[in-house]
Parts: structure tokens; C-alpha cells; sequence
């Protein structure tokens, strides 16, 4: 049975017109990878889930009443002490690393649940009525019949990769490697935080950049997302004299708690956000909604840099370009290969760096590899330069302190804590102040 009537966020803390505030009364938990584990592994695994899930909110302290045992759908009657935002924020968090934290086994093999939270208000002990009627109108839960036996052992093949890289999250195997960005003048815009193994030498090791494509197929980028940023974030607070830049798969570009945590941290600590860049990805083909840009722009108000990475590679488009209206657009290495191997057109390379810097005002060519490369983009009219050639990735630079910078999967849960007091201070409005006292990014 479909979820499609569970609203995409949760609703807002103040009812409409009046202004009056208003409690949150529910917070209803299902499992939003359901469908997809059922596909891979059988209608069965539901039970267990279900089983499990009942146990980790038991464990957090919240009764929680089974509103559909098939779907693993729970209803969590929030008492009066969630009332603010932050309160309530903080507790989605902890909800959702409870139940996402560690897998489940099944059959010997490691599930990881994806949670879906959603925050409902009601006038009596019910549940509202057009959920109550949205569950009587559902179907079965979907099986494998009618799946080719390929199509199941694919997906059983990326849920694999996508558990052994959240598995060696957890276990604090993934590292931070940093690669600058250059002006062509020399300087260092920025360092770009890279996900590696923290021993590339130890067994077990896989290939990192495939399991994160892994992960983001079958809907898991947020959760890595959220412990990448937040562990930059700290790495900022404990580095005042370094930039850092991180990946964010555009499919994360949704309104959640830990994005409003994040807000709100970056709105009580401009100086921490005047040296955050956001590197958006596009490697699925997934329309950007308004909510996505909205949130880019609330991410810029409060100082955060945005930079829209692979363009040309991936999904990237000049229409998201305009509409994100990004710091920073990096060109990928395939334009530049291109544009160099094209000797009919020899301005190539500078009238697609020209095209790019009508819609952002820094352009960064990555992937640089050779001298000829490197000098062909000094010519280019480019403002940054990335590459193998300029520096490697590293796991240890000289500035970093400790030596190394382990990804730490509960980030996002440690930091919600830690930001409770300062969210509820800072203003979740448009109010934030562009990263005062820190040097443009462009200066």
C-alpha cells in the first residue's frame, strides 16, 4: 500500500490567519524504504520490521500506539514539553537515529530503515480522519512477482552497497579527505571535504564513490548527507582559518529537521557559516521543487556558500544553475576534455566557462590532470581550479587537527542537542546575517 497520502513535511508551528500557536499533538512514524526492502527481500521482512521498529521507540522512551502492524506505521502522542520547535526538532532527530542507527538482521542479511516522521495536530484522541481513511483504502503490500529476477538482484545488489558503507559509518571507518580549490592567483578559495576510507588499506574496503551512487538509488543520500555536513561543521568550529566545502546530493533538498537544526546553528554562529560551502549533486534525475530552492536560500541568508558540482556530468542544468542562484559552479572534467579535444574550436573551453559565469560569478574547472590543462584553463577566464595535478585529495593535510577526520554517524544527533539553546535563540526567519565578519568567498 502506497504512503502517498503522509504529507512530504512536517506541518507548520503556528496555525494560519490567526497567528495563535499551536502544539503538536502527533508524530506519526513509518518506515519510507518499506516498499523497496519488501521488493528485495520478500512481503515477510514486513513483521520483522515492524517488530523492530516497535522496539527502538519503546527504547526512546515513547509509547507508541500501531496504527497499521502491516506497514509498520506507529503514532506517538507528543506531551507538552515538545511545544517549540527546537524542542521538537531535536526529538525527530533522536526518533529518527534510534530507528536508523544500527540495521536489523534478517535472513543474515544487514537492512537498514529509512524513517519517515510527520507531524500531525488533532483536536481529541483520534487519529485524523483522512489518515484513518487513507489506511482503510489501501491495498496489499507490494511483493516480487511480477519482478524480473535482474531488476531484484540489482536492487539486492545496491542495498548491499548501501549497507556495507553505512556499516562502516557506524563502525567510524569513513574518513574526510581534502582537496583545495585554487584562484588562479594562487589562493585557496576553499578545501573540499571528500569521503574515503579512514584505512584505505584495511580489508574489507570498497569502492566508496559506488556505494554512495548505491545509497542515493535506493534513497539513503540524506542520512549521509546529514553526518558529512554536520562533522564540517564541527571541523569548521575547531578550524576558524579554514574554508570547507561538502557534498549535498540534491535529493536531500527537502524540509526536515536536521535542516532547520542546521539553520538554526548557522543563524546563532555566522562565522561558522560565512566558511561553509554546500556542494549540490545531481547524479539522479530528480526535479528540484520550490522547497529546494527555497532552501538554498535560507542555506545563502545565512551565509553558507552554494556551489553546483559536475555541471555537465551529471544532471545539473543551466535552468538550476539560474533558479539556485550558486556561489560557485564547478565544470567537470568531461567539458574540459571535451572542449580541448575539439581542435575545430579552439575557444571552446572559454565560451562554456563565458556561458557559465553569465548565471554565477565564480567558475571552477575540476579534474585538471596535465600542464596543458592547466594552462588552458588560466586562459579560460575560469576563477578556480581543481585537480590531481594542482594537489590529491589527503587524508591528513598539515592543518588539520586531529589527524585525521572520522564521519561520525551520529553528527546530526549530537549536534541537534548542542544546538538546542542556540535555536531557540536565533531567528528561523530570513533575518540570518551574511556571515558577518568573515571575507567573501569571491574577495
Amino acid at each position: 500500500m502506497s504512503l502517498a497520502f503522509l504529507p512530504p513535511i512536517s506541518q507548520p508551528l503556528l496555525a494560519e490567519g490567526d497567528g495563535s500557536a499551536r502544539r503538536p499533538a502527533t508524530v506519526i512514524v513509518h518506515i519510507a524504504n518499506l516498499d523497496l526492502l519488501m521488493l528485495a527481500y520478500g512481503a515477510s521482512l514486513s513483521a520483522h520490521v515492524q517488530e523492530s521498529v516497535a522496539e527502538r521507540l519503546h527504547g526512546c522512551g515513547f509509547p507508541a500506539h500501531s496504527l497499521s502492524g502491516e506497514r509498520a506505521v506507529f503514532l506517538i502522542d507528543l506531551p507538552a514539553a515538545y511545544a517549540s520547535a527546537a524542542a521538537l526538532d531535536c526529538l525527530l532527530e533522536r526518533l529518527r537515529a534510534e530507528i536508523e542507527g544500527r540495521p536489523i538482521v534478517s535472513a543474515g542479511c544487514r537492512i537498514y530503515l529509512q524513517v519517515g516522521l510527520d507531524v500531525f495536530y488533532r483536536a481529541d484522541d483520534r487519529a485524523p480522519a483522512d489518515v484513518q481513511e487513507a489506511f482503510a483504502q489501501g491495498g496489499d503490500a507490494p511483493g516480487d512477482d511480477g519482478l524480473p529476477a535482474v531488476a531484484v538482484g540489482t536492487l539486492r545488489s545496491d542495498l548491499l552497497q548501501a549497507g556495507m558503507l553505512l556499516d562502516a559509518l557506524e563502525d567510524g571507518a569513513l574518513a574526510l579527505a581534502f582537496q583545495p580549490i585554487l584562484r588562479t592567483d594562487g589562493a585557496v578559495l576553499y578545501h573540499e571535504a571528500l569521503l574515503r576510507h579512514a584505512d584505505p588499506g584495511g580489508q574489507g574496503a570498497f569502492n566508496v564513490p559506488q556505494a554512495i551512487m548505491a545509497l542515493e538509488r535506493t534513497g539513503g543520500a540524506v542520512r549521509l548527507d546529514r553526518c558529512v555536513v554536520w562533522t564540517c561543521v564541527q571541523l569548521l568550529h575547531a578550524h576558524p582559518q579554514q574554508r570547507l566545502g561538502c557534498n549535498v546530493s540534491a535529493t536531500s533538498l527537502r524540509d526536515a529537521a536536521w535542516w532547520r537544526l542546521l539553520l538554526a546553528h548557522l543563524a546563532a554562529h555566522p562565522l561558522i557559516a560565512g566558511r561553509l560551502v554546500l556542494e549540490i549533486t545531481e547524479t539522479s534525475a530528480v526535479p528540484a521543487s520550490a522547497a529546494a530552492f527555497a532552501l538554498l536560500a535560507r542555506l545563502r541568508a545565512c551565509g553558507a556558500s552554494i556551489a553546483i558540482d559536475d555541471m555537465g556530468a551529471g544532471h545539473s542544468t543551466l535552468e538550476f544553475l539560474a533558479r539556485s542562484q550558486a556561489d560557485v559552479v564547478k565544470m567537470d572534467r568531461s567539458l574540459l576534455a571535451h572542449a580541448l579535444q575539439s581542435p575545430g574550436r579552439p575557444d571552446m573551453l572559454r565560451d562554456l566557462v563565458a556561458a557559465c559565469a553569465v548565471l554565477c560569478p565564480c567558475v571552477v574547472v575540476e579534474g585538471i590532470e596535465t600542464a596543458a590543462e592547466f594552462a588552458a584553463v588560466q586562459q579560460s577566464g575560469a576563477r578556480g581550479l581543481q585537480g590531481f595535478l594542482i594537489q590529491v585529495p589527503e587524508l591528513q593535510p598539515s592543518w588539520l587537527k586531529p589527524a585525521k577526520a572520522i564521519v561520525a554517524w551520529d553528527a546530526s544527533t549530537v549536534a541537534a542537542e548542542a544546538t538546542a539553546t542556540a535555536a531557540a535563540l536565533a531567528s528561523r526567519a530570513s533575518a540570518c546575517g551574511r556571515g558577518i565578519g568573515v571575507q567573501p568567498l569571491l574577495s
